[in-house]
């Protein structure tokens, strides 16, 4: 059992919580919030305001604090606090204990090497990979069914200082009993792939709403545009096939992608269609195929992508 302390008691932090304590870890929760901190007492749990926070004795501090975006990006305000909060307790813990202490908010590569260890470090008075860890541990949780999804996790990713064994072997220990592929990886890659993960849902959804506006302009009614989209989920290869287009091959090539993009574009402009993300997605291939030819003629062997 590993004592276990969440902070951030939202979607995401409330669900991680009670996950663990069906895994029969001891869970108490940290957030700016009085009147979450007061309804999670009145469940029965253990919760504290962040300058009450007391990391005696605990093994991992999970953080899953918002990270929404301003004119200038990401908004890193949450995190910073949450971290000056736990790098505060990490100076005042009298226990001689090694927590880990666990980002799970998506954030930009390199936020947690460049900008949230240095500020452990600084508010904590000691240092990662000796005085305490830190990991990098996405979470792929849906809204509505957030707890559902925290204990059948498709995969657990773990990003870590790679040189830090004590980290790797604590989280190991945590996500040991999950039936779940447990990939270990670098803090950056880590943050990468959530973002990856996220874009990957976005891009897919607004493709469907294109050819959705689309077909409805060309005059489909929504059973035929329907009919259609399901029938694509069992013919479409990039949908069926889990690997498809994610290796490194190379723009793609071969008798039917290049014309029938283009033939789409064409006809699509003599309707007066509106298709960016078609238009982007050949003008993507365009500048790969060019950098492969340019690769080719430097010398190197670039493999070609041919698909029909």
């Amino acid at each position: 059992m590993s004592r276990i302390v969440i902070v951030g008691a939202g979607t995401v932090g409330t669900a991680t919580g009670k996950g663990f304590v069906s895994y029969g870890h001891d869970v108490s929760y940290v957030d700016i919030s009085a009147s979450r901190v007061q309804m999670l007492r009145r469940d029965g749990h253990r919760a504290c305001l962040p300058p009450d926070l007391n990391l005696d004795g605990v093994d991992l501090i999970l953080v899953s604090v918002p990270t929404p975006t301003n004119d200038f990006g990401l908004d890193f305000s949450h995190l910073t606090e949450s971290t000056n909060d736990i790098g505060a307790a990490l100076r005042r813990c009298q226990s001689n204990t090694y927590p880990v202490v666990v980002y799970r908010s998506t954030m930009l590569p390199g936020s947690t090497r460049s900008r949230l260890v240095p500020r452990l470090e600084t508010v904590s008075g000691g240092r990662a990979g000796v005085d305490f860890g830190v990991c990098y541990n996405p979470e792929y949780l849906r809204e509505q069914s957030a707890r559902e999804d925290f204990l059948n996790p498709t995969v657990v990713l773990l990003g870590t200082d790679l040189q830090d064994r004590r980290t790797q072997q604590e989280m190991y220990a945590l996500y040991g009993t999950f039936e779940a592929e447990v990939v270990l990886t670098s803090w950056d890659v880590a943050e990468f792939q959530k973002y990856i993960h996220n874009l990957a849902n976005a891009a897919k959804i607004s493709f469907f709403n294109e050819m959705r506006e689309a077909a409805g302009q060309i005059g489909f009614t929504q059973t035929e545009i329907d009919l259609a989209f399901s029938i694509t989920v069992k013919s479409a290869e990039s949908i069926w096939h889990p690997t498809y287009g994610t290796l490194n091959l190379g723009a793609y090539g071969g008798a039917c992608l290049p014309k029938d993009v283009s033939a789409a574009l064409t006809f699509a402009k003599s309707l007066g269609i509106s298709t960016p993300l078609i238009s982007a997605v050949e003008t993507v291939n365009n500048r790969i195929t060019a950098n492969q030819v340019a690769t080719l003629t430097n010398g190197a062997l670039m493999p070609a992508r041919r698909i029909s």
